[in-house]
């Protein structure tokens, strides 16, 4: 039985992205790998530092995850210490 599940997307921030991280319902779970590479952002957003590398993923354990309705953070904060979040919710459902 799968008892993971990847989080992952992109960043971009003027300064650069210091780390990006994953909370669920306010509770921070870690840190994201950051520096994957997105050379389609690269292009789409130009003039970020490291935009080529503005991807990141996380593999959240749902072990540790309640059942039901569950708010998911993404917050990527830049070298300047400036944050920017994004939010969804799921619906957690385990047998």
């Amino acid at each position: 039985q799968n008892t993971s599940m990847k989080i992952s997307g992109w960043a971009l921030n003027a300064s650069g992205i210091k780390e990006v991280k994953i909370l669920i319902d306010g509770q921070l779970m870690g840190n994201a790998k950051i520096g994957f590479e997105r050379r389609d952002l690269d292009k789409a957003y130009p003039g970020y530092t490291n935009g080529v590398n503005s991807g990141f993923e996380y593999i959240l354990d749902i072990n540790n995850v309640k059942q039901g309705n569950r708010h998911i953070t993404v917050q990527a904060v830049g070298i300047d210490g400036t944050i920017q979040s994004s939010s969804i919710y799921i619906n957690m459902n385990k047998h």
